[in-house]
């Protein structure tokens, strides 16, 4: 099965990540389904969970949303069997274009995005990545992201380090 043997090289596995500590910082995105454990992540911190019932959710951290997209873990396994969407989620392309320009990860680091894919200066060039701490990564954005999903459109955002 392809899409099997690719996972290991396309997915990551975070040792040391306080999830608890991370996912308060996307409490604003996480509240419509509290309930899931963690199944697989990719190289760019997005998250693939699984929920009490066995449906498979994908957290795009760096898109700010979060989708069901199987019914199953057998449902999301035959899913990336298509290139498309073996794509859509991993990215083997790009991870295969990083580590080619040198970006390597170590035991709980991931690809950052330095624009956010929320950003319409967003690009999926090598020049818009780097390697960082997965935790701080995903704490930060969170926040970051969380601030803005907050700020009404036209307002100006302010992001600051006292909590709000």
């Amino acid at each position: 099965m392809r899409g099997l043997m690719l996972l290991d090289d396309i997915s990551i596995a975070p040792h040391s990540v306080d999830w608890n500590k991370v996912l308060h910082y996307w409490d604003w995105l996480l509240a419509e389904q509290p309930e899931f454990s963690i199944w697989m992540v990719t190289p760019f911190a997005e998250l693939i969970t699984a929920d009490s019932e066995g449906s498979v959710w994908f957290i795009s951290t760096s898109g700010a949303n979060y989708e069901k997209v199987a019914d199953s873990k057998d449902d999301f396994l035959a899913l990336i069997e298509d290139k498309e969407a073996l794509d859509y989620f991993f990215m083997p392309s790009l991870v295969h274009e990083l580590v080619e320009s040198g970006m390597t990860l170590g035991q709980d680091e991931c690809y950052s995005f330095i624009t956010p894919n929320v950003f319409k200066e967003c690009s999926f060039d090598p020049e818009n990545f780097k390697v960082a701490n997965i935790e701080d990564y995903l704490m930060g954005l969170g926040d970051l992201l969380g601030k803005l999903m907050k700020t009404e459109a036209g307002q100006t955002a302010t992001l600051n380090d006292d909590g709000d």
